[in-house]
């Protein structure tokens, strides 16, 4: 059998995980696959999502990522995909610098402040920061002053990063 390349393996690792990630109510942020001399190196990043209010704040434990990252292994060498291939996995939460992306980036952090560029102005900026209040079907509503709230598409976003 010939080596499979980063892309097949992604697929099939994604594929293997996703009904663990799924089980254990987690969403997958990122997932990387890659190669480190002769071994293949898979990272993921995972967090729990945050759609509705009311949700716990806070996300993936350090406790959660160590199981995952154990389920995800045994599920890997039980496919067998992998020969003789020597991998590592690692698995961890996405960081609370990370930049918000996805809906579902966005969905996770509601009720917490944002701090975003626009491709275009919008009441004269096109920098702002806000409480995030929703997210649905592509739309997001900030809150960028006590009784003002702004309405914008995710393709109006340049760049956005949750404030720590």
């Amino acid at each position: 059998m010939s080596p499979l390349n980063t892309d097949e393996i992604r697929c099939k690792v994604e594929m293997l995980a996703a009904s663990i990630l799924a089980k254990a109510g987690v969403d997958l942020v990122e997932l990387s696959v890659g190669v480190y001399k002769e071994d293949v190196i898979i990272r993921f990043a995972a967090d729990l999502p945050r759609l509705r209010r009311g949700l716990p704040a806070g996300g993936i434990t350090i406790g959660q990522c160590a199981s995952l990252n154990h389920a995800i292994v045994e599920a890997i060498d039980a496919n067998g995909f992998l020969g003789e291939q020597g991998y590592s996995l690692e698995f961890s939460s996405p960081g609370l610098d990370r930049p918000l992306v996805t809906a579902k980036d966005f969905g996770r952090n509601l009720d917490r402040v944002i701090h975003f560029w626009l491709k275009e102005p919008v009441e004269g900026k096109t920098e702002h920061r806000g409480v995030l209040v929703t997210v649905s079907n592509g739309t997001l509503v900030v809150q960028i002053r006590k009784n003002r709230e702004i309405t914008l598409t995710l393709g109006q976003i340049v760049k956005a990063t949750l404030i720590i």
